[in-house]
């Protein structure tokens, strides 16, 4: 007995629709153009997604959705490639739409076992309080610094055998330092400069230090007197 066959498809052209850019969001234009920006001349490798989105980090203090989908036409990825890649490692902070901006620093504190043992949820719950708004703290994966417990990451300066005292200080030393390049750079460098410093450091954290702290060791660094440090933009 015959049976009749019915095709699988039909014959002739598909009329399927092909897909004119890879799965995922729209590259938004000038998100690739900051992209290419930052990356300049570097090579467009993906081994070297990694430090690629360091730079990222670096340069915009987070990682956009916009940047990421960005990054990942540059590199000839998928986004789901350097999205995962991204949101496993604890010092990249990946936002997704309509979410704000991390503070300009960070402080993490090592939640290891062995920084656990030495203080760290103390050093967890005392920070906030200590540096204020303009400091994000975390907890973070062992640093790897088990010797030093507890230890802590200011940015990406490290703090060994770390109290608030120190993690204070630590984050101090780097906004002056940031302060003081401003201030003795140029007038048309310092303006170039602005920006950037901008976004690594926390003025309103660098502003509410206490006066013996902020205006007058700035001005030891400086040759200054801390009463005239109004007259440079800072």
């Amino acid at each position: 007995m015959n049976h009749p066959v019915i095709p699988i498809a039909a014959p002739g052209p598909s009329r399927q629709r092909k897909r004119e850019a890879p799965k995922g969001r729209r590259v938004d234009p000038q998100a690739l153009a900051e992209v290419r920006d930052a990356l300049g001349e570097a090579p467009r490798r993906r081994d070297l997604l990694i430090e690629h989105l360091h730079v990222l980090q670096d340069r915009f203090g987070c990682l956009s959705a916009a940047h990421l989908a960005a990054l990942a036409q540059e590199l000839g990825l998928a986004q789901s490639e350097v999205y995962e890649v991204a949101t496993f490692y604890h010092h990249f902070d990946v936002l997704r739409d309509g979410e704000d901006p991390p503070p300009a620093l960070t402080v993490r504190v090592c939640a290891g076992l062995s920084c656990e043992l030495a203080g760290a949820r103390d050093l967890l719950d005392r920070l906030p309080g200590i540096l204020g708004t303009g400091v994000r703290v975390l907890a973070a994966p062992c640093i790897g610094r088990c010797d030093g417990a507890p230890a802590a990451l200011v940015g990406q300066r490290p703090v060994t055998h770390a109290s608030a005292e120190s993690v204070l200080a630590t984050v101090a030393a780097g906004t002056l330092s940031a302060l003081a390049a401003a201030v003795i750079s140029p007038p048309s460098a310092m303006f170039t400069k602005w920006p950037a410093m901008r976004r690594s450091v926390s003025m309103r954290f660098a502003l509410s230090l206490p006066k013996n702290l902020a205006s007058f060791e700035l001005a030891s660094i400086v040759g200054a007197s801390p009463f005239g440090l109004a007259n440079t933009g800072v």
